[in-house]
């Protein structure tokens, strides 16, 4: 298939790249109770995903580790490692019915952002499976939070590229990612938190300046 759409913010795909290279594949296992998750939203009142109880799973935005050890019930404990992006906690389990890796990132032990890496049902991605499995979750997320206009299909000589981005009523961000590196594919799900948001849009700022200013420095000869 030979095309390029999009609809808005061509700029998505630069940044759920980003958030993609944080999540590592780690194995399969777990399992998860829709109807048990269903029932703890009619419970909040929060509108989300029926894979999602709270803000993430069953969780709230600045939950500690040992909250998410306490929480995380149905999913496989995989390891605690730290990352550029913060400490995690990576364990097994399933998003939709799909296998996937769930992976939770901590900065001063308050949870930041989360999300899930799917898994191929083979030992690697066929490029229908990965359009397959986008779809799946595409359309489970609209069916909570409505069609996106931050929309890019990109699959155009050698070129695989499927990106979205919604926002729920209590300020996460969703962003749904399958791409290509290489001869691998990868789909990834992200979750972020308001105050995650503002702090990578202070960082692009911030580095705006810089360029701005690197700018005006070649033009005056460094003077």
């Amino acid at each position: 298939m030979n095309h390029i759409t999009s609809k808005k913010y061509p700029l998505i795909f630069i940044l759920l790249t980003v958030l993609a290279i944080s999540f590592t594949s780690c194995g399969n296992g777990g399992n998860n109770d829709e109807n048990k998750t269903e029932n703890a939203q009619q419970t909040t009142g929060q509108k989300g995903l029926t894979w999602d109880k709270k803000d993430f799973r069953n969780v709230t935005w600045h939950s500690s580790k040992d909250d998410i050890r306490r929480a995380e019930t149905e999913a496989e404990f995989v390891e605690e490692k730290k990352t550029p992006y913060g400490d995690r906690l990576t364990y097994n389990g399933k998003v939709a019915g799909l296998e996937c890796t769930i992976s939770y990132y901590f900065i001063r032990d308050e949870l930041t952002q989360a999300g899930y890496e799917i898994l191929s049902d083979g030992e690697n991605f066929t490029e229908q499976e990965v359009i397959d499995k986008f779809n799946t979750l595409k359309e489970r997320i609209e069916a909570s939070l409505g069609e996106t206009s931050e929309y890019m299909d990109a699959r155009k000589a050698g070129i695989f590229r499927i990106a979205g981005r919604w926002h729920t009523s209590g300020g996460t961000e969703i962003g749904l990612l399958a791409n290509k590196a290489g001869t691998k594919y990868r789909i990834v799900l992200n979750y972020k938190s308001p105050e995650q948001q503002t702090r990578e849009e202070a960082v692009t700022e911030q580095r705006k300046e810089i360029n701005v200013q690197r700018g005006d420095d070649t033009a005056s000869g460094g003077k």
